[in-house]
């Protein structure tokens, strides 16, 4: 009997199929993948502020980017007049407006496919003793 050779998964692969893994979870699974890119990307821009400003506390950039993500009007009021600090700050509210409109479209779709069902009448009916008029 031969053995088979197994093929080798690349990274690539792999980060693919569990990202079809995550899609696959519906609103809830997006909604937590969401959050956690928010996070990541909320803290890298924490940090990517603080190595090129003076600044020395690391926790308040961090809140810094976050805020800017929340609040595209934060950036109008920019505490720092470096480049250090204004682009991340720039790159954190462009970024909380692209996930904030991706938060949008996965609640939608959500909304949409429930109302789907609903239509296919694929929910349980509780009620007794109804008439049904078609």
């Amino acid at each position: 009997m031969k053995k088979r050779k197994k093929k080798e998964i690349s990274f690539r692969e792999k980060v693919n199929y569990d990202f079809d893994k995550v899609m696959s979870k519906g609103i809830f699974g997006l909604i937590i993948a969401l959050l956690f890119v928010v996070i990541l990307a909320t803290i890298l821009l924490g940090l990517i502020a603080y190595i090129f400003t003076d600044e020395t506390s690391l926790v308040k950039l961090i809140w810094d980017s976050f805020t800017n993500m929340l609040d595209p009007g934060v950036v109008s009021g920019a505490e720092y007049n470096d480049y250090g600090y204004t682009i991340p700050m720039l790159l954190a509210t462009l970024f909380g407006i692209f996930f904030t409109a991706i938060l949008i479209g996965i609640i939608t779709q959500g909304i949409s496919d429930k109302i789907e069902k609903l239509r296919q009448g694929q929910s349980k009916i509780l009620d007794k003793e109804h008439f049904v008029i078609v």
